[in-house]
């Protein structure tokens, strides 16, 4: 398996099935699908790596930071061009950034690596099928998290396995009133 230095990862980086599923099964990936509130390093800390799948193998694809919130491909399918009006950084960075408390409803990704891990932060799996996913800028997501999660958490997939490589997507499922599309316009803040 690669080492895990962050000095050793470049872009489009590819990583094979087995390396994932070791990188899983040691607590050094995350499985970001269903998307989520980043927990993790800032850029300027050396920021979170994440990888998509391509098909045949894991790609390194860029870098995120902690704070930052991102869509499920479900509900990034749901939300198309609406995406500029959540991610808006000349709006939302007036000022200073300042972490805040997360309320325990909102869905998380923590990539903060356990105390034994060989590496900054762990990494997180995307899959493929847009490249790179949906990331609201932490200063829009701290104006916005709780539609932003609420709109993200009514539209993802439910899984047929818990078993990362096996489990199959069933369908979109809008946990509100199981439609698959909601016509109704989003007003963000």
């Amino acid at each position: 398996m690669q080492e895990l230095s962050s000095d050793t990862y470049y872009f489009q980086q590819p990583f094979s099935y087995g390396e994932i599923n070791e990188l899983l099964s040691k607590g050094y990936a995350v499985d970001g699908r269903s998307g989520g509130l980043v927990l993790g390093r800032s850029h300027d800390d050396g920021g979170v790596f994440f990888l998509t799948d391509v098909g045949t193998e894991y790609h390194l694809m860029g870098e995120l930071e902690g704070y930052e919130y991102i869509f499920s491909v479900a509900a990034q399918t749901i939300l198309g061009n609406s995406f500029d009006q959540i991610n808006n950084w000349e709006r939302d960075a007036d000022e200073p950034f300042e972490e805040f408390n997360i309320p325990e409803s909102i869905r998380v990704i923590n990539t903060v690596p356990d105390n034994h891990a060989p590496m900054l932060s762990k990494l997180i799996l995307f899959e493929g099928l847009f490249g790179i996913p949906h990331i609201v800028n932490k200063h829009s997501t701290k104006r916005n998290l709780q539609n932003i999660d609420s709109f993200n958490q009514k539209y993802t997939y439910k899984y047929d396995s818990d078993d990362y490589f096996t489990r199959k997507k069933i369908m979109i499922y809008n946990s509100a009133d199981n439609l698959l599309f909601d016509e109704r316009p989003i007003k963000w803040k």
